[in-house]
């Protein structure tokens, strides 16, 4: 690792060389799954100070269902800023602030690809941009699916 970073300091393995965004987003404003704001935005910012990462952007999509990105304006818009090349990594919480819907989440790595962005979660120790890290990325994902089916509409 640059600058006498520690994989310990770097699990995720972020490149260093490039700025990063952090992306957040809760479908209630009370997050019952723990993952509020507050808490998605101090973890993320956390590790990339801890591992001297330079954050471009926070994309913050507040109270909006991760059933569709349609309408997510934040997430439209780093898909916009990704195209534009303003970074060249999105680091979020946890899969499922990106989306809860597998053809979602797809479309929006495979946007992300085609830009050289990669894209990192915090909590599941995987890259989107190897053989190996796409499969548990699909199968990961399936799982957030299946959760998201199970919440009850309101």
């Amino acid at each position: 690792m640059a600058h006498g970073v520690s994989r310990r300091d770097n699990p995720v393995g972020i490149e260093l060389t490039s700025l990063v965004d952090l992306y957040l987003r809760v479908s209630t404003d009370k997050q019952v799954d723990g993952y509020s704001l507050d808490t998605q935005k101090a973890a993320l910012l956390n590790y990339c100070r801890k591992a001297q990462i330079k954050v471009y952007n926070i994309y913050v999509d507040a109270g909006v269902s991760g059933k569709s990105i349609e309408n997510r304006p934040e997430i439209l818009e780093l898909l916009k800023d990704a195209k534009n090349g303003c970074f060249g990594q999105v680091l979020c919480l946890r899969l499922s602030r990106i989306s809860r819907r597998l053809a979602d989440l797809l479309h929006i790595v495979e946007l992300l690809d085609q830009q050289n962005v990669k894209l990192h979660s915090l909590t599941e120790d995987l890259q989107t941009d190897t053989p190996v890290g796409k499969l548990v990325f699909k199968m990961i994902d399936a799982v957030a699916e299946n959760e998201r089916r199970k919440i009850p509409r309101t």
